[in-house]
């Protein structure tokens, strides 16, 4: 799961990040903008996946970090490893997931 701020998506960073997040087997991108911050054009999380899918990488949009958290839940298998990537707002998905996971979900 990698939380994108339009901050980081709308500069150079972008490319490298995305060449990393391209190589995992599957990532899960959730949109975050911080208050009063206006989303940029072309930079957002449904955009990312579009240019990382033409790349031929397994990713999913998820409008919410409780669907993100939903989608992994439902996928993750025995022995996988999962990532919570990004700022403040998505660290506590982690910890979401390991009890959700734990109850058998």
């Amino acid at each position: 799961a990698y939380e994108i701020s339009t901050r980081d998506w709308s500069s150079d960073v972008c490319s490298s990040d995305l060449q990393v997040l391209a190589g995992a087997d599957w990532a899960v991108l959730v949109d975050v903008f911080g208050p009063g911050e206006e989303p940029v054009s072309g930079a957002g999380a449904p955009d990312i996946a579009a240019r990382m899918r033409q790349a031929g990488a397994h990713v999913d949009y998820c409008s919410s970090k409780c669907d993100a958290i939903a989608l992994i839940a439902a996928h993750a298998r025995e022995g996988d490893i999962v990532l919570t990537l990004g700022g403040e707002d998505i660290r506590p998905c982690g910890a979401e997931l390991v009890d959700l996971l734990g109850r058998g979900a």
